[in-house]
């Protein structure tokens, strides 16, 4: 008589056979879509296992430990009641990002974080890595690390967020999803590493054309302004890499008026709308 098979031990090896067939398979090629959000840009382009055949952060602890410990600082935001939600949003955001991704992201967030200390000069530098997913693979992401926390530096993760959802969904032809934006700045907390802020847009946006090409403008004056700069400590901007440098005096970015909430409620509460729309939030972090 046939016995059936163990799943407690078949799951495993099913697991072993799909991650040798990822190893095999050739990547998909990049989405018509993400190639129309890219433009001219310098990229890279990524192509990671499916099901990975090693360990997470099997190669480098420390940069894939990144990503965790700003999920861990986002999990411990205190939030208003009734916000739960928002804040399941971000983290199934940041956790949908593919294992194989993380270490990467993560070194390029610790040079950046290096290059930030170093910055003395007048103004905010600002770097920036985007992630930017086939339709329905994981959330269109933006990471920016600043000099400081200021206005300056949150309007640059703003006004960057905007651009992308706009074209990311414009590109994709569908604005239900979430587009994340993560910033990291130097800590003013004796004891910790930086801070961490976060903001979500989700949905049309409403911003006419000439608004979005206006921000773009401010994005790529601000990237002009930072050309001049050195390059990253030890490696070059290298492709996919965004420097920045914003005026103390720079315009405010369209639509950073929006309300939003921060980890001490400073700011007014944004009506249910609001909310749906556009999250934010800031953490001091380790």
């Amino acid at each position: 008589m046939a016995t059936p098979p163990n799943s407690a031990t078949s799951q495993p090896r099913r697991y072993h056979e799909y991650a040798l067939a990822d190893i095999e398979a050739r990547p998909d090629p990049v989405h018509p879509a993400v190639v129309s959000v890219l433009g001219a840009r310098p990229s890279e382009t990524i192509s990671v296992a499916r099901a990975p055949l090693h360990a997470a952060g099997h190669d480098a602890q420390e940069p894939y430990l990144m990503l965790r410990m700003i999920m861990e600082d986002v999990a411990e935001t205190p939030v208003p009641e009734g916000r739960d939600a928002d804040l399941l949003l971000i983290l199934a955001a940041l956790d949908g990002l593919p294992v194989e991704h993380r270490t990467e992201l993560g070194r390029t967030l610790i040079r950046f974080m290096k290059s930030a200390a170093q910055h003395t000069k007048p103004g905010t530098l600002t770097h920036s890595r985007t992630a930017i997913p086939a339709p329905g693979d994981f959330t269109p992401l933006r990471f920016v690390v600043a000099s400081r926390l200021s206005e300056e530096a949150r309007d640059a993760l703003m006004i960057r967020l905007q651009v992308l959802h706009h074209d990311y969904s414009t590109a994709i032809g569908d604005w239900e999803h979430c587009t994340l934006g993560v910033m990291l700045t130097p800590s003013t907390v004796p004891g910790r590493l930086w801070d961490t802020s976060t903001t979500a847009l989700w949905g049309n946006q409403g911003q006419p054309l000439e608004m979005i090409e206006r921000a773009r403008a401010i994005i790529n004056d601000a990237a002009s302004r930072a050309a001049s700069l050195d390059a990253l400590p030890g490696s070059g901007t290298g492709p996919d890499v965004e420097s920045t440098l914003t005026a103390d005096s720079a315009a405010r970015p369209p639509g950073s008026g929006t309300p939003s909430l921060g980890a001490a409620g400073r700011e007014p509460k944004p009506t249910d709308q609001q909310r749906r729309k556009h999250r934010s939030r800031d953490r001091p972090a380790r």
